[in-house]
């Protein structure tokens, strides 16, 4: 439990890294023809060659680390369950591109992961948060040479060198996807964590250039732009002039606003309602203006002054009635349902279950975006007030436990807690796109 605490407490000094640009000479020869290759000229490796099939947790192939059936009990409010089988989508018609969040929980060392050996936790990571959605799209998630927990405490030049040299490999994992697997293809692009913050990077660089830039031979931005079914960045800080959907950490692609629309954004970070926040939540600008927006990473940097932290609500059903709780058990008017909170395998303050089988959990969970004073919007997380009397049985996420309490609030669950919903969201813009 004490290294939980610390890894929510070092988490928070994400907000308050000190970095600046690095225009070292080239560690490996590359030259700079396309983002990954730019990266490399200033980055500590020369990135991973993802051609070789044991850097890809998912490939797209059956059988994969996606790729397989999954059997879940799904347990309602009411105390009944059902038992379903999850199924990899037959022909998928599109792809999802997932970037896995920071498992290298070093808490002292300013470093890349690079020992690629025992990838057991990416592994677990990316069938509870990915694996979900191969019953609509081919999955795409590689391993790469993450920043260490201890590098969001960086402030000198070393955390800038490792979180440039993490995204070099994302980057060029994903030019290796484009190259040899996407042909053409609608995509969605997925993160959570360090894994959203790099899914902002990439959709910056890629998707978010003004005018038909070539990214990659034979691919501009404008063509991928145009492919862009969904983009799920979530639990990292993409903002927004407030009051506006897109002009901050993007300037083409939009925060979603309707239900039919695509090619947009929805970001979010959770909250269990009733969480009392603090200084440790703020954003500081200090944080992109350093390092983000010179780096090209960013569309520009954040301004305290105008700026908004974005939330967009995943929910997909409106509120119906029903009785919600916050934490302390007194009642919350919430604007929508979390269909179902889906969890498989080991998840971090939900254990007990047994990785043969996905656990959902249906309408046990309220969602409601509110702005906090310097903290930006926030996803808040009720719980369903029969939760209080035990007609439901235990409460899966315990939203008023230790960890929710943190400085973290539900940020280990923002991806499960709403994936029924995150499944639905990729469902209805999907059909939207075709």
């Amino acid at each position: 439990m004490m290294r939980q605490l610390l890894l929510a407490l070092l988490l928070t000094s994400l907000s308050a890294c000190h970095w600046t640009r690095d225009d070292s000479d080239a560690k490996d020869g590359a030259t700079a023809a396309t983002p990954a290759a730019q990266l490399a000229l200033a980055s500590l490796y020369a990135p991973l060659d993802y051609s070789d099939p044991d850097l890809w947790g998912c490939n797209g192939a059956s059988g994969d680390l996606c790729h397989h059936e999954w059997p879940t009990i799904e347990r309602a409010t009411d105390g009944t369950t059902t038992v379903t089988v999850r199924e990899p989508a037959a022909e998928p018609a599109f792809d999802c591109f997932y970037i896995y969040p920071t498992v290298d929980l070093r808490f002292g060392e300013v470093t890349n992961h690079t020992d690629l050996t025992d990838l057991e936790l990416p592994r677990r990571t990316i069938e509870a948060q990915a694996a979900p959605f191969v019953t609509q799209c081919r999955v795409f998630a590689p391993f790469y040479r993450q920043a260490t927990i201890g590098s969001y405490g960086g402030e000198d030049e070393t955390a800038v060198d490792v979180f440039r040299s993490a995204f070099a490999d994302v980057a060029a994992a994903f030019e290796y996807y484009l190259a040899h697997w996407n042909q053409g293809r609608p995509l969605v692009i997925m993160g959570h964590s360090q894994g959203a913050q790099h899914a902002t990077y990439l959709l910056h660089r890629y998707f978010d250039q003004p005018g038909d830039v070539e990214v990659v031979p034979g691919t501009t931005t404008t063509a991928l732009r145009e492919r862009l079914i969904l983009a799920l960045p979530i639990g990292f800080r993409v903002f927004t002039p407030a009051g506006q959907d897109r002009g901050g950490s993007l300037q083409q692609i939009p925060l979603c606003t309707k239900d039919d629309q695509f090619g947009c954004v929805i970001h979010y970070r959770s909250y269990a309602e009733g969480y009392r926040f603090s200084p440790a939540n703020e954003v500081g600008d200090f944080y992109v203006d350093r390092v983000l927006a010179a780096e090209g990473l960013l569309f520009r940097s954040y301004s305290a002054a105008t700026d908004v932290v974005a939330c967009v609500n995943p929910a997909t059903r409106p509120a119906d009635g029903r009785p919600f709780a916050d934490i302390d058990g007194d009642p919350v008017d919430p604007e929508r349902i979390l269909s179902v909170a889906l969890f498989q395998g080991a998840i971090a303050g939900v254990g007990g279950f047994d990785d043969a089988f996905a656990r959902g959990f249906r309408d046990y969970y309220s969602a409601t975006c509110r702005s906090v004073d310097d903290v930006g919007d926030v996803l808040m997380v009720g719980r369903a007030a029969c939760l209080t009397d035990q007609q439901c049985g235990t409460d899966p996420v315990p939203i008023d436990g230790f960890l929710a309490q943190g400085a973290l609030g539900l940020h280990l669950w923002d991806y499960n807690i709403a994936m029924g919903d995150l499944l639905e969201q990729v469902r209805r813009r999907a059909a939207a796109w075709f």
